[in-house]
């Protein structure tokens, strides 16, 4: 969704192919699948996708200062005066100010795995800040979600 996708729809590998009995690559019957975590989160997605100007978001890369390779890649998206940028994994990110609106940049940590936002701080929007998020590793994704501090957008 941040890199520019007009939508999404939860995919897990056992119901694209049907999968009807259990081999080595799939491990469950599709209806089983259905009802897998991923599922359930996707309106964890929309909640937050729903919770700033839909209209003139935009991939933004940019914004990161480094990324990583395969799995651990992270994607940015933009506003003109917030940022959405998702670590897969929970790894640092590091951020490129200065990209949207405002003096001062609030930033927070969004829960796709749960819906639930915490507040970090406010950062001058300039140079480069590092962000930890709160967790990592495998099935610890994050969503660092950077405001203009001026605005009056509210935690997702």
């Amino acid at each position: 969704m941040f890199a520019g996708a007009f939508g999404h729809t939860y995919g897990h590998s056992c119901i694209w192919c049907m999968c009807t009995e259990q081999t080595d690559s799939r491990i469950m019957h599709w209806k089983a699948a259905l009802n897998r975590s991923g599922a359930t989160q996707m309106k964890y997605l929309r909640k937050l996708m729903e919770s700033r100007p839909v209209l003139e978001r935009v991939p933004d890369h940019e914004l990161l200062a480094e990324n990583y390779p395969k799995a651990n890649h992270q994607q940015a998206t933009r506003g003109n005066d917030y940022a959405f940028i998702y670590s897969p994994c929970g790894l640092k990110i590091k951020i490129k100010m200065g990209r949207i609106k405002g003096d001062k940049v609030r930033a927070s940590w969004y829960n796709p795995r749960t819906g639930e936002s915490s507040y970090i701080n406010d950062f001058e929007n300039t140079g480069i800040v590092e962000f930890l998020p709160p967790s990592s590793g495998r099935n610890n994704d994050w969503v660092l979600v950077l405001d203009d501090a001026s605005g009056n957008y509210k935690l997702p």
